[in-house]
């Protein structure tokens, strides 16, 4: 069954008190959305509540341990009643999210006119992507359809990036004096590194890792050591997804929410979603449920933006994306189509938008079912690896070579 985890949440609430219409057209009532509270002492910063969109500024490393045992007492073999809390089975954690990212943050929101808050904050530390330095989320045995990080609604995550094209760098480890001079001999350590080797989601220390230097992924559940089903990176949407994820709403007479300014400005951009500096590897098997192919899929662009660019590995570490079990699917892209309604009237037809994934990785793909077992199951279930997918106009692109 699943005990359903959300370890890092980035997203956007209902403002404070709102009126007019909500995304279905329904009319939403002031009572219906409770006064948040602060701990700003005294401080009533109403146009804040009226906003409330979720931003984060620094630099961080999420950590996760899904599925090497089902309870706090490592010898259970099944989830306790209060962890099993919904599911296929009592042997399985599922449907957990490491990261989930959706509200909207990137380059371009205004903190003063779109979050109002202090022009100072603005001018000394301008809105960007949503910085992860570096990560550690495994997944094992007992895993089963979670993910480790999840973009939607055109939040862009950089993961192990130092610098991009436009911004230029924006990592640093440097320690400045009270003049802005740098202080030469001493580092900064309270910044989360820049990870500069792939991102693995299997456990190095774990038990089932040591026994033979690697998770074998098997058919038969007795002799099986890998997550099943695993995705690790999607990208699903777009930024604004026709107007109504970031729709401006009405309090005590006056509007709040991303100005449209910022709405014009960045709807040609609105695809940029996941970035990776560094290539990752996945563990996970496939298996079939009720006649359905449950596949492990490294990247995922459902109407979003993923690119893998390898800039920030250290010299001679390997630039590939590696799939180690069996019935994997490295790169998978297809459309996502956004349906609502018009929250000016109740009475407005339907609408949708649809936009088209799209997955560049600037290294190699290697899917070999190198970690597979030996068994008479696991054998006919060998040689289905998928190195990219993609339907319609979605795009798939690998700049060097495929390994399956």
């Amino acid at each position: 069954m699943e005990t359903i985890i959300l370890s890092y949440i980035f997203a956007d609430l209902i403002p404070d008190k709102s009126t007019g219409k909500d995304i279905d057209g329904k009319e939403i009532k002031e009572e219906d959305y409770r006064e948040t509270t602060t701990n700003w002492g005294n401080i009533d910063n109403v146009e804040w509540k009226t906003t409330k969109r979720g931003i984060h500024q620094g630099e961080i490393k999420p950590s996760a341990r899904i599925g090497e045992q089902l309870a706090s007492d490592s010898k259970a073999t099944k989830q306790t009643t209060k962890g099993a809390t919904g599911g296929t089975s009592d042997k399985f954690i599922e449907n957990n999210v490491v990261v989930l990212a959706q509200s909207g943050q990137r380059k371009g929101i205004d903190a003063q006119n779109d979050l109002k808050v202090d022009a100072s904050i603005q001018q000394n530390d301008p809105i960007h992507a949503l910085y992860i330095n570096d990560i550690d989320a495994t997944f094992g045995k007992y895993s089963k359809r979670n993910m480790m990080l999840v973009s939607e609604r055109g939040t862009q995550i950089d993961v192990a990036i130092a610098k991009t094209e436009k911004d230029g760098k924006h990592h640093t480890e440097e320690v400045l004096d009270r003049t802005g001079n740098v202080v030469v001999g001493k580092t900064d350590v309270a910044t989360v590194p820049i990870r500069t080797e792939s991102i693995k989601d299997y456990n190095m220390k774990s038990k089932d890792y040591k026994d033979e230097n690697k998770l074998v992924s098997s058919a038969d559940d007795t002799k099986n050591k890998a997550a099943t089903g695993t995705i690790l990176a999607l990208a699903k949407g777009t930024w604004g997804d026709g107007e109504s994820q970031q729709r401006r709403l009405r309090y005590n007479g006056s509007e709040y929410g991303i100005s449209k300014d910022t709405i014009d400005k960045l709807k040609d951009e609105k695809n940029l979603k996941l970035i990776f500096g560094v290539p990752l590897e996945m563990s996970a098997r496939m298996v079939k449920e009720n006649g359905v192919e449950l596949r492990p899929i490294v990247y995922m662009a459902e109407g979003g933006k993923i690119t893998v660019s390898g800039e920030s590995l250290a010299a001679g570490k390997e630039n590939t994306t590696k799939a180690y079990g069996y019935g994997s699917i490295v790169a998978y892209a297809n459309k996502f189509e956004h349906k609502y309604k018009s929250a000016s009237t109740l009475s407005a037809p339907d609408k949708s938008t649809v936009s088209y994934g799209e997955i560049t990785i600037n290294g190699n793909i290697s899917a070999k079912d190198e970690w597979a077992a030996n068994d008479k199951e696991t054998n006919l279930q060998k040689y289905n690896n998928i190195a990219t997918y993609a339907t319609g106009k979605d795009k798939n692109r690998s700049k060097k070579k495929f390994q399956l």
